[in-house]
């Protein structure tokens, strides 16, 4: 082995640390530790091979249903074939029973057991207790079947210990504040289980440089994980996607799941604040009872329709709110 190599090698299995600071509230500035191990560099290694595999996949696959297509063409070429399909019996190109799906369907909760006791450790156990007869229904066990035997030959976000990470953060008992988001982060690195969130060292994506503008604040990150240790309950709809493919787990059935923790919200909670930004938000949360709780509307924040967004004022007025229920204030400004 030549040094070069040698050295890699070493390398490899040896922690590197960097030192940063913090300014904390009470303006001390604190100095600590990153390190980063060679497990994690490892993962990293791993995580590319893993891609290039799925690429693989991803040709043969189809090579073999001849999906190698021109896209101009694709709409009118696939209803021939899905014509044709079913002229032999077979099962057309797009059909949503896929085989990933039907393996999933097929799967009894006998064999799998311990799928709940795995949600069991990625949420809060009030979120668990209020939620458990809804995850062990036949639509949710074949939904989050599916997406586990997915993650095999597909690169879903987030990765599967976020999924349920706004249910981790901010118990049903803490909530004061709704936000509700679409779908995941679909690009590498950014999903982490909170709407709109990144994680710090990620670039800043649009609508949360829109939302970061509404408060004022020119932060080094998106990590909004402090609104979530505060009460403020980060809910995407459909809670994972599929990489560069958004709304790609739309129809899975995660919106049965969230309308029901929505539900959950609504009746089992008081003077909550629902943040709702764009159509779909206002739509998911129409069921709301204004009587019980207090709705703020606005566009969403996307650089598509942020006129209908910025200036709405949210986080003044759900401060506001908050003062007239004698209840403490969001601190909205991210912690550097």
């Amino acid at each position: 082995m030549n040094k070069v190599n040698a050295q890699k090698t070493i390398d490899c299995f040896f922690t590197v640390k960097r030192k940063k600071s913090i300014t904390g509230d009470n303006g001390i500035e604190t100095q600590y530790s990153l390190e980063t191990s060679a497990s994690t560099r490892f993962e990293g290694i791993v995580s590319k091979e893993n891609n290039k595999k799925r690429k693989i996949s991803d040709s043969k696959e189809m090579e073999q249903n001849g999906n190698e297509i021109n896209l101009d063409k694709k709409d009118t070429f696939t209803d021939n074939r899905e014509t044709e399909k079913k002229k032999e019996g077979e099962e057309p190109i797009n059909s949503y029973s896929d085989s990933s799906f039907k393996a999933a369907s097929n799967f009894k909760s006998d064999s799998h057991p311990d799928y709940m006791e795995e949600i069991k450790k990625l949420m809060h156990a009030e979120w668990y207790e209020h939620l458990k007869d809804e995850l062990k229904k036949k639509y949710f066990q074949n939904m989050y079947l599916k997406i586990k035997e997915e993650r095999k030959t597909k690169v879903i976000y987030p990765p599967e210990r976020l999924v349920f990470n706004a249910f981790l953060k901010t118990p049903l008992s803490k909530i004061k504040v709704v936000i509700v988001g679409q779908d995941p982060y679909h690009q590498k690195d950014q999903a982490m289980g909170l709407c709109f969130s990144v994680p710090v060292g990620v670039k800043i994506p649009p609508s949360l440089k829109n939302i970061l503008k509404e408060i004022k604040q020119k932060s080094t990150h998106g990590n909004l994980m402090s609104w979530s240790e505060q009460g403020v309950f980060l809910l995407n709809t459909s809670l994972t996607v599929e990489e560069n493919k958004p709304a790609s787990h739309k129809n899975y059935g995660w919106e049965t799941f969230t309308d029901q923790v929505i539900n959950i919200i609504n009746q089992k909670k008081q003077n909550i604040i629902f943040m709702l930004w764009g159509n779909f938000a206002i739509k998911k949360c129409s069921k709301i009872d204004t009587t019980k709780h207090f709705i703020l509307k606005a566009g969403h924040p996307s650089p598509l329709s942020i006129k209908h967004f910025v200036n709405c004022d949210h986080f003044n007025k759900c401060n506001g709110i908050l003062a007239q229920k004698g209840l403490s204030p969001i601190k909205w400004e991210l912690p550097q």
